[in-house]
């Protein structure tokens, strides 16, 4: 199979994971906080927040794995030598289990979040053991087997989330529970579709710690990049929860998790984007670039758009949860800034191999992160402002990522950067200023998106004449 065939088929089963990965976050942001009271809803939305950092555990050995397999042909792989550090690997993950379960055994009183802690420990060890095979897969281009793999994971819990739904479950642990199985059944796939790496021969257990040394040591600067990433967000959240308690936190939660439908299909498509894109020239991978980002540029703001009449619905259906609402029209502009940094900026920065520019970028971002969210919560005493200057951290983060990036490949940006700035704090004043006034709003929004548009009319020649024929590397 050529390469634009195959980048197309992975392409397709990457965006039916994604359909189906949307699918589950829409219900259960949608249909799990009809069915829990505000609290509940507050510690299944933590159990989803420490899982998003079980990914640290592994040290970067996933990430090296990934860049420096990346483009390779799967049968091509040292099984024994790959296989090895899987098995490795699932050891410290279950040494690094128990421990965070004794923590929780002699340090938290609270029974809720002893059993949050609890399951994040189990969740730790199939979603990194499970992770390590799906990297493989997508370092060797076969994302079709880790799209899969997530396709299994989700309609595990979207099926019995319905039934839960029918029944009207309203114990949060339920859903935890539910989440750890489907999560099971997705590893057993991975682990029968990668049987060649999981039962393979064991090797010297020195030849294997030093080739998870040096995986590890490729690896960790974007491990802890991805990390840092997600903290930039998770810092303001660990505020919320510490200074106004964990309803506060359900309802700030529920905003990020909405904002997480657009992030979701992009963060998959960049690794499909990455070995793909290892295997091109200069001028292609150029190409992209310009094809992709002007093409996020002009449809990721549609978000803006849709918020009004979105909010409309939500507020009927969701009545207790005005809050997380307000919020959301101020965290809106996360789509856009993330959007381009994480399928972007992040896959063309590993792709030129600068992942400790990522990581001091990233790391820079979530000290300010840090700073700006105690000053709201703190010296402003206001949710809202710790909204505000969490956009403004990843902003900058994206500003600073965005033309560093444009600079190796020697793009000027800095007009489409004053446009989508300007395109973005006319939505967030009409989302907060006319409040009262929602359709006002919605038609100040909607003529700053067609402005927007009208300007930058020259893209959509880009974008019309399709991102380019890739020419596969000889």
């Amino acid at each position: 199979m050529d390469l634009r065939k195959k980048f197309k088929n992975n392409i397709f089963f990457a965006f039916g994971a994604q359909t189906v990965s949307m699918l589950m976050s829409i219900m259960m942001s949608l249909f799990v906080p009809k069915l829990l009271n505000v609290t509940n809803f507050g510690y299944w939305q933590l159990f989803i927040f420490y899982y998003g950092y079980v990914g640290f555990f592994h040290f970067g050995l996933n990430d090296g794995v990934y860049l420096k397999y990346g483009g390779v042909e799967y049968n091509k792989l040292d099984k024994d030598l790959i296989g090895s550090q899987f098995k490795m690997g699932a050891f410290f993950q279950s040494i690094f289990a128990l421990l965070i379960m004794l923590f929780a055994f002699f340090f938290i009183k609270d029974n809720n979040r002893q059993f949050v802690l609890y399951a994040t420990a189990i969740v730790l060890v199939i979603n990194n053991v499970a992770l390590y095979l799906g990297y493989v897969f997508q370092a060797c281009n076969e994302t079709k087997l880790f799209s899969i793999s997530v396709i299994i994971d989700k309609l595990i819990f979207l099926i019995t989330l319905l039934f839960f739904l029918v029944v009207r479950v309203d114990d949060f642990r339920v859903y935890v529970c539910l989440y750890l199985f489907s999560k099971t059944v997705s590893l057993l796939y991975c682990m029968y579709k990668g049987k060649e790496i999981v039962f393979c021969k064991c090797l010297p257990f020195l030849k294997t710690l030093f080739e998870m040394t040096g995986n590890i040591k490729i690896g960790i600067n974007l491990m802890l990049a991805n990390i840092a990433s997600t903290l930039i967000i998770g810092s303001a959240r660990f505020i919320i929860d510490g200074k106004w308690g964990i309803e506060m936190f359900g309802q700030f939660s529920l905003s990020i998790s909405m904002i997480n439908f657009v992030l979701l299909f992009l963060g998959q498509v960049s690794m499909v984007l990455f070995p793909m894109l290892r295997q091109v020239d200069e001028e292609n991978q150029s190409k992209f670039y310009l094809g992709i980002r002007d093409a996020l540029s002009l449809f990721l703001p549609l978000a803006f758009v849709a918020y009004i009449p979105l909010k409309l619905v939500l507020g009927l259906w969701l009545p207790q949860y005005d809050d997380s609402l307000v919020f959301l029209g101020i965290l809106l502009p996360i789509c856009t800034f993330n959007g381009k940094m994480n399928l972007l900026c992040i896959t063309y920065l590993k792709v030129f191999r600068k992942e400790k520019i990522l990581l001091y970028i990233n790391l820079i971002s979530m000290a300010g992160s840090c700073v700006f969210a105690w000053i709201g919560a703190y010296v402003f005493n206001s949710i809202l402002a710790v909204a505000v200057l969490l956009v403004l951290s990843i902003a900058l983060r994206s500003f600073i990522s965005e033309i560093y990036v444009a600079n190796i490949m020697r793009f000027n940006i800095t007009k489409d950067i004053i446009l989508e700035t300007l395109m973005v704090s006319v939505f967030m004043a009409a989302s907060y200023f006319l409040k009262n006034h929602l359709w006002y709003a919605f038609v100040v929004t909607l003529l700053s998106y067609v402005i927007f548009v009208v300007l930058n009319h020259k893209k959509l020649n880009v974008i019309t004449n399709g991102l380019i024929t890739v020419k596969k590397v000889k």
